[in-house]
């Protein structure tokens, strides 16, 4: 629905933009290099854009488009993810692990696009975090957050008074609720559908949780155990992944109910920013030891992997090294040289052949998709 011709970007036309288009004194961003500077910061599988803007355009901005570049088969992929009129914005990526970067481009009052500012590319690991938009939360505390709309000529009847604890799944990292119950505290999350859960996500800055007690249900009225401990806190934040009693292994559960209890807790205060419910974490690939260098070399003799029928690597074969996490049932580690053509050999008829394995610690009797 752009219009080629003009490069405007007309479908971002707001009151600010017919004002200014009205008035005479919008100036044309067409050509111009506005962007000065894009600060990149990475959460979890949240990459935050902070935008600046050369002074001198400050107040013609309508605001910025965000283009999300990707790679896909060794092909370049680019989709708008978002527009908005603040300096900075939030892309959460739940494709799984993979390296992103953007094209920002800020648009004028008369909807031109200024010239695009490439952002370097930054990796991004999927853990499953689902989106909270239908979500909903309970709980037993009382708060000094919690709304009461007053009774009016309409409304003779007191309204209902509406928890505030709605803020633990409403995806803003900057307020935190706090509340109390006289009973050990609880909170329960409705996902309104069956998910395949296997851990959660708690965010708290004041009064934050200690020990706890996750339950999970299908039919909110039978609960079984999914973890049970204490939140150890780095940097505002601890994930539990559940498990089944003793197994010391992740556990997924298809379930619609989620409760966390706050053991011990009763007649204390508790602080929660956000609850992050997680499925099954993104497969994840790293060429690259953990001080960030490259583990490439050439095979020194053949590499035997199969003592029975003598399969091997070759000497001389290229070889990179590094970390594997996913299904190595379903999966394939594919390589892509700089022209997007994938790396192989050619056999005697000069067909292209690649061969991979996949070497991880036997896994015994864990889920086949959690290999690492």
């Amino acid at each position: 629905m752009q219009n080629a011709r003009n490069n405007h970007a007309i479908y971002y036309i707001n009151d600010n933009a017919k004002t200014a288009d009205l008035e005479g004194h919008a100036v044309s961003f067409a050509s111009e290099n506005v962007i000065t500077d894009i600060e990149m910061n990475v959460e979890n599988s949240d990459v935050i854009l902070k935008m600046t803007a050369d002074e001198a355009f400050a107040d013609q901005i309508l605001g910025y488009e965000i283009v999300r570049v990707t790679s896909q088969k060794g092909m370049t992929e680019k989709e708008i993810v978002g527009f908005t009129t603040s300096d900075t914005f939030t892309d959460s990526i739940n494709l799984g692990s993979r390296a992103v970067s953007y094209e920002v481009y800020a648009i004028d009052l008369q909807t031109n696009k200024s010239q695009a500012v490439l952002t370097e590319s930054v990796k991004v690991i999927s853990d499953g975090n689902y989106e909270k938009s239908q979500f909903t939360i309970t709980t037993n505390m009382i708060s000094d957050q919690d709304h009461q709309e007053d009774a009016t000529e309409q409304d003779p009847c007191e309204p209902e008074k509406e928890q505030a604890i709605h803020m633990a799944i409403d995806t803003n990292k900057t307020e935190e609720y706090i509340g109390k119950a006289d009973q050990d505290p609880y909170v329960l999350i409705d996902l309104k559908q069956n998910l395949e859960v296997s851990a959660l996500r708690y965010y708290a800055d004041t009064n934050q949780m200690s020990d706890y007690v996750i339950e999970v249900s299908v039919d909110g009225k039978t609960y079984m155990n999914a973890a049970k401990g204490s939140f150890q806190m780095e940097d505002g934040s601890d994930t539990v992944y559940f498990t089944n009693g003793s197994d010391p292994w992740v556990t997924t559960y298809d379930i619609r109910y989620i409760k966390i209890t706050a053991s011990g807790q009763a007649k204390q205060n508790i602080g929660i920013i956000e609850l992050d419910i997680l499925g099954l974490s993104g497969d994840n690939i790293e060429f690259a030891d953990e001080q960030g260098d490259v583990l490439i070399g050439r095979l020194s003799s053949d590499f035997i992997y199969d003592e029975e029928s003598g399969q091997m690597i070759p000497e001389g074969s290229i070889v990179f090294a590094g970390s594997y996490k996913g299904n190595p049932a379903y999966n394939v580690v594919v390589l892509y040289d700089q022209d997007g053509k994938v790396v192989g050999g050619t056999n005697e008829e000069g067909e292209w052949i690649a061969q991979q394995i996949i070497l991880a610690p036997d896994p015994e009797n864990a889920l086949l998709g959690e290999v690492s």
